[in-house]
């Protein structure tokens, strides 16, 4: 049995949950809870579920602005900062839109520091209608020795093969193979899944539950984990429309990624926003990443702690649990405050670009 004190060093779901809750209540949103199978590592103890937390204030606009914490996750502990801080800094009751919060899309992977969910589904691979295998799997095929890796020492011993191939078929192709989503090895990173998968549709059938009237959406996704230290991406979908292009740049009057067109940028298959875009009407989706460590330090990190997951499942390892924290949710207090202010700068953009402030 695991106790509390054997993490003390470690985020807890239930603690920044309930923190998001408490600031969401003392700023004036509703608050709808949507429970979630399954448990975290300390959740036994406090007899607590599982849920995805929608903060929200409908005001009958035919806008509403969405921002997602927690698709990946582990990465939902930055995410649910950054709401906390937009909560809490931005006045947004009267103004004429819809604004919805929505905490830890995937709470299993939050509280057991993981990016997929209980299925071992990536659910920013998730979004397909069809989940037949896709082209880039034949490249994912030879790296399945390096990426089922079981230990450290595995891990390095098939890292010469996984450069060599790497080399082979260059940078880009590697990362397209690797990490744009595959749906033939079910234990493996990056899997998409054979069906919807239940927090995706739970977000979405939410989300119109709470504002059916509205005409146009605009989503913010948090994300951490991609590019160098510090440095802040943001990033279309492969299926942005010109329109998104130029909604964000007007907002932020900075260099978007547009996956598949942008230099050396893989394009992923079945992210969250495709399918949101086939279910509700008029979307605008920017997705906000946070780089913290080195590519090949995080992917040893995701191969050791999906190893640990598959043999040892809800015997959380301290070790593990601390280097995935490390990789996505930096303790290092100058990277925090960073991100956190350029969380509520980007959401504040946005506002202005709505000529609402």
């Amino acid at each position: 049995m695991l106790r509390s004190s054997d993490f003390d060093e470690l985020p807890k779901y239930t603690v920044y949950r309930d923190r998001f809750r408490q600031i969401a209540v003392a700023n004036k949103f509703d608050i709808l809870s949507q429970p979630v199978s399954g448990q975290g590592p300390f959740l036994r103890e406090l007899k607590s579920d599982l849920t995805i937390d929608f903060a929200f204030i409908n005001q009958n606009a035919p806008v509403t602005l969405v921002h997602l914490s927690g698709v990946h996750g582990v990465e939902g502990y930055l995410g649910s900062d950054i709401q906390n801080e937009i909560m809490s800094k931005i006045p947004l009751r009267n103004l004429s839109c819809n604004f919805v919060f929505v905490h830890a899309v995937n709470p299993y992977g939050m509280s057991w520091y993981r990016r997929a969910n209980a299925q071992n589904v990536d659910l920013n691979r998730n979004g397909r209608e069809n989940f037949h295998p896709v082209e880039s799997e034949k490249d994912f095929q030879r790296f399945q020795d390096f990426l089922s890796s079981k230990n450290g020492l595995s891990f390095y011993a098939h890292l010469g093969r996984a450069i060599i191939v790497a080399a082979q078929i260059g940078r880009r192709n590697t990362a397209q193979a690797i990490a744009c989503g595959q749906y033939s090895y079910p234990d493996s990173l990056f899997y998409g899944g054979d069906r919807t998968q239940f927090e995706v549709e739970v977000l979405i059938d939410t989300l119109f539950g709470i504002a059916p009237e509205t005409h146009e959406w605009i989503f913010l996704d948090v994300h951490s984990g991609l590019g160098k230290w510090k440095q802040e991406l943001l990033i279309l979908d492969g299926l942005s429309t010109p329109k998104e292009y130029e909604f964000f740049y007007d907002a932020h009057k900075a260099p978007l990624i547009v996956p598949g067109k942008t230099k050396d940028v893989y394009l992923a298959h079945g992210m969250l926003s495709n399918i949101i875009k086939k279910r509700l009407s008029n979307v605008c989706y920017l997705t906000q990443e946070f780089g913290t460590d080195h590519f090949l330090k995080i992917i040893r990190n995701l191969i050791l702690e999906n190893s640990h997951w598959h043999q040892k499942r809800n015997q959380l390892s301290v070790p593990i649990a601390q280097n995935m924290v490390n990789s996505f949710y930096p303790s290092d207090q100058a990277w925090r405050k960073s991100c956190l202010s350029l969380g509520r700068q980007r959401y504040h953009e946005i506002l202005h670009r709505l000529r609402l402030i």
